[in-house]
């Protein structure tokens, strides 16, 4: 509702002031800085703030006419509020399918870390390159885990589990997280393990039986996530058997200490367990109890204190620094389009320059990859799809499917949006009448300077280099191990342990891990 009335606002403002460039630039100056300081409230806010940005943006080149501002200013409001009661409608209708999609996508994030957890058992592959995937992959189910943990717990119908359905959620996420630290917390020597094991067969058996585990997971987060069915794939006792079997006939035949071994063979067993408690989520005529923990201890509350944001005015504040680049290069873009006046859609160099610039370097330059891959590729296959499809109606399907992917992709990966975008925007300015070539051409040159523009300002305006955040980084994880550490070393004597304070322990080990080491390969790259 913010995010509307703010957008309600500033399509007034600027449809008033855009007929002037000294007007126009200032506004910029202003709303571009004031809302990149939201990033001091976090994700949600920032999002409120680019709204406002991004209608600002659309604005300033597609006024209604001065008579017409409020209706054009009404139908922005209208649309944001339609898609609102829309929203809460589907809401109604199946409460549950948000947080069940986010469910499945997590359980199917940590099939993929186990699955990349497996391959160190497979000689074929480099330990080296195993090590920076699963590093990489820890990130991406972290960021999942936070995203439930979102879903969930700001959800009153889940968070208050006052039906089975709810209740199901919660326990079922509860067992993935569990199980994600089963498979962080087996490790071993695995030079040695190949260099002990490798001729035997034994640790290829072990790899064949963790990527069954794999398909099961990831079968169980499928059927999550579609509201289906789920059916084992193999009988997860006769498996461990007849591993264990396996196992024993080659360590007697080769004459080596089978100690080790034994070892992985348990853990895998503890696996299996995992997998069949996730898997009640699949059974029905069980009746749940109410986990009994306050849900609020495993959400980041962010407040909305005018101090956050006055204490960040400071050239030390990263924020700050931040709120500085994006009006910089954004008053700079919108002055060089009106220096150099070509096309009617210039805007897209502003948009460019708004949502690429990251608080952090290493994410600005990635952005501008991403940003300038996908308009090439993308851009080529627009033009091939308008070169080579006549028909009418086959256009408007394919731009359909590229409107979908578009919004699917969106939260997931921004090369595949923009890659995605690209081709829609052709075809739909196609259909509009525009000439898609001269399009194609604006396209290409506005994502040019605006990437060009942010560029610069990313790296000669107060520059964010990620080695400056590893000593944070690290202050924060070693404080969080010696936290989590003090909880089990005081479970271990005998002591009683709050299981709420030893959860929300473990998450921050895991939280704390995962951002240094996104920090260390943002570093790298």
């Amino acid at each position: 509702l913010i995010a509307m009335l703010l957008a309600f606002v500033f399509a007034i403002i600027t449809a008033l002031v855009r007929s002037s460039p000294i007007l126009m630039g200032i506004e910029i100056l202003l709303v571009t800085f004031f809302f990149s300081m939201f990033v001091v409230y976090g994700q949600r806010a920032t999002g409120v703030g680019n709204a406002a940005v991004l209608i600002m943006i659309l604005t300033m080149d597609n006024p209604a006419q001065s008579d017409d501002v409020l209706l054009h200013a009404a139908y922005i409001l209208a649309g944001g509020l339609f898609y609102f009661i829309l929203s809460l409608s589907l809401y109604r209708i199946r409460p549950y399918r948000t947080a069940q999609r986010a469910l499945g996508e997590c359980i199917r994030e940590v099939a993929n870390y186990l699955s990349i957890r497996a391959d160190f058992y497979n000689c074929k592959t480099n330990l080296e390159t195993d090590y920076r995937r699963m590093v990489t992959q820890q990130i991406f189910v972290n960021e999942k885990q936070d995203l439930v943990r979102e879903v969930f717990f700001k959800t009153r119908k889940i968070v208050n589990e006052s039906t089975d359905a709810s209740r199901k959620l919660v326990f079922t996420f509860v067992e993935t997280v569990d199980l994600f630290e089963d498979v962080t917390a087996s490790y071993y020597d695995y030079k040695s393990l190949r260099k002990t094991y490798g001729d035997s067969g034994a640790l290829g058996l072990i790899h064949d039986t963790l990527k069954k585990l794999v398909n099961e997971l990831h079968a169980i987060g499928i059927a999550i996530q579609t509201n289906t069915s789920f059916e084992r794939g193999f009988d997860y006792d006769e498996e461990i058997k007849t591993l264990k079997a396996k196992i024993d006939a080659i360590t007697l035949a080769e004459g080596i200490n089978k100690v080790v071994l034994i070892r992985i063979v348990v853990n895998i067993r503890n696996l299996l367990n995992g997998i069949s408690s996730i898997e009640q989520y699949f059974t029905t005529g069980i009746k749940r109890k109410r986990s009994g923990v306050d849900h609020s201890h495993f959400v980041t509350h962010q407040r909305l204190d005018p101090k956050i944001f006055l204490n960040n005015l400071n050239i030390q504040s990263d924020a700050f620094r931040h709120a500085i680049r994006v009006c910089a290069a954004s008053v700079v873009g919108y002055f060089v389009i009106q220096l150099m006046p070509y096309g009617n859609h210039s805007y897209w160099v502003l948009l460019t320059i708004a949502f690429i610039i990251k608080p952090a370097f290493s994410l600005t330059k990635q952005r501008n990859i991403e940003r300038i891959i996908g308009t090439v590729v993308g851009g080529a296959i627009g033009v091939a799809a308008l070169l080579l499809v006549d028909n009418k109606t086959a256009l408007f399907i394919i731009m359909v499917l590229f409107m979908l992917a578009t919004y699917t992709f969106m939260r997931l990966n921004y090369l595949a949006m923009v890659l995605c975008v690209t081709p829609y925007v052709f075809i739909l300015f196609s259909f509009i009448g525009s000439e898609f070539r001269v399009i194609a051409w604006e396209r290409l040159l506005d994502t040019l300077i605006g990437c060009a523009i942010a560029f610069a300002a990313s790296y000669l305006l107060f520059p964010s280099w990620e080695r400056e955040q590893l000593k944070n980084h690290m202050r924060d994880i070693l404080q969080a191990n010696m936290l989590y550490l003090q909880k089990i070393i005081k479970a271990l004597s005998g002591h009683p342990v709050n299981v709420i304070e030893y959860k929300v322990a473990r998450k921050e080990v895991y939280l704390h891990s995962a951002n240094l080491s996104a920090a260390f390969q943002r570093m790298l790259s």
